[in-house]
């Protein structure tokens, strides 16, 4: 087992996050040339809360395509 301790006066803010992954050069360019279209107004918040309409449609649209299954356009929707 691991055990981390931190010192009183350590505060963490983020800011020693690295990306170490091979997909790092494709995530650059993908935030370069996506990130200025995507208005300021919007925060982080506003795509996490998003989450919950997404969850939604994909139970739903998946519950309903047991019955029709055009239903899976939807659900398949819900996943772009």
């Amino acid at each position: 087992m691991t055990i981390i301790s931190l010192s009183k006066n350590k505060i963490l803010t983020g800011n020693d996050r690295h990306l170490v992954h091979f997909l790092v050069p494709y995530e650059k360019n993908f935030l370069k040339n996506v990130v200025p279209w995507v208005p300021s107004q919007v925060s982080t918040i506003h795509l996490t809360l998003m989450t919950i309409a997404w969850s939604a449609g994909v139970v739903i649209c998946g519950a309903l395509s047991s019955g029709d299954i055009r239903w899976l356009w939807g659900f398949n929707a819900c996943l772009l």
